[in-house]
């Protein structure tokens, strides 16, 4: 995380500094990127960088966890009303809105999910899905006291079983049906069907609250 160093920083030069780690970051795999670009494009010395941060796995852990996680929030902050699987919807799509405001962003989020041979993005890649279990675990339970899923729910389980239902596998999902890469639909250069995104995703709330299996025949029920 940041030293106090960099939160002393003068907002703009804050601003300008994660701005050339994010388009460094984003443009390339994480062991291919360089803080000498980061640098250059930021207009310091190399050196200031080790200031502000121990190394560029720091800076890279500061980029994805607070960076992109303060936008994240900020995406999310009003979807507080509706159904579990009303919400989870909401926030799927938030969060595309939010990064379609901004490809780098959208980028870098992309790369850390695809990246894992450096052992610094698997380690921030697992820590990212606890989050997100953590976060789905405390919805799932406060669907449970509304009556909205079953009361004898594993929560650990079901929140593991949807956040791989509904991260990686509803993203798969997607550039299946769009026949684009994910890094593509990222980057913000490529037209993306906004109605195949929402039938997709909405195709993926309805498995996750009704299931595979085809409802009971009315005979059968006797």
């Amino acid at each position: 995380m940041p030293k106090p160093t960099f939160h002393n920083l003068p907002a703009p030069k804050q601003r300008r500094l994660v701005r050339a780690a994010l388009e460094e970051f984003a443009a390339r795999p994480y062991g291919e990127a360089s803080l000498d670009r980061v640098a250059a494009r930021a207009r310091v010395a190399k050196g200031s960088l080790y200031q502000y941060f121990e190394g560029k796995a720091d800076l890279y852990r500061y980029l994805v966890l607070d960076e992109l996680g303060r936008r994240r929030s900020a995406a999310l902050a009003d979807i507080t009303a509706g159904t579990l699987f009303e919400r989870l919807e909401a926030m799927f799509m938030a969060g595309l809105t939010a990064f379609d405001e901004d490809p780098k962003a959208a980028a870098l989020g992309a790369r850390v999910h695809e990246q894992a041979g450096d052992a610094a993005t698997r380690a921030l890649k697992s820590e990212l899905r606890e989050r997100a279990v953590t976060e789905l675990r405390e919805l799932l339970r406060a669907a449970v006291e509304r009556g909205e899923v079953r009361a004898d729910l594993d929560l650990d389980v079901a929140a593991r079983v949807v956040a791989t239902v509904a991260g990686p596998g509803l993203v798969e999902a997607l550039c299946a049906r769009l026949g684009k890469s994910v890094a593509q639909i990222a980057s913000g250069r490529v037209a993306v069907d906004r109605a195949a995104v929402t039938d997709t995703v909405r195709a993926t709330m309805e498995m996750l609250a009704h299931g595979l299996a085809a409802p009971a025949r009315e005979g059968a029920r006797r």
